[in-house]
């Protein structure tokens, strides 16, 4: 449940990961006259990892909604509703008709499935 969890914080790390890249990438090209070529073979360095770092984001982000997906309906439906929506255990209940006690007997079971 741990990528579930972080689910929400991929997208973000990967935006994240790519600005940055992108902002390395600008200052290597507007100094360029100024840096000797350790210093850009160390600014390319930091922008191929960050590059890998925002690619992995979004494989694990890929991987995730696969998972999902896999699931049984049920379980993919209370996944969808309490790690992509951001609901509450409460309010995935309410969407699902179901009580709340079912809904962790439904969680319980998309656990051992992820699992």
């Amino acid at each position: 449940m741990e990528t579930l969890n972080s689910y929400k914080t991929r997208p973000l790390l990967a935006e994240r990961a790519t600005d940055e890249a992108q902002r390395w990438s600008a200052l290597s090209t507007t100094f360029s006259y100024i840096l000797t070529a350790a210093d850009m073979e160390k600014i390319q360095d930091i922008i191929k990892s960050l590059n890998e770092e925002a690619a992995r984001c979004l494989a694990e982000l890929e991987e995730t909604m696969g998972k999902i997906e896999a699931a049984d309906e049920l379980s993919a439906q209370l996944l969808r509703l309490r790690y992509l929506k951001g609901l509450t255990w409460d309010e995935v209940a309410d969407q699902m008709n179901y009580s709340l006690r079912q809904v962790f007997r439904l969680r319980k079971r998309a656990q051992e499935f992820l699992n």
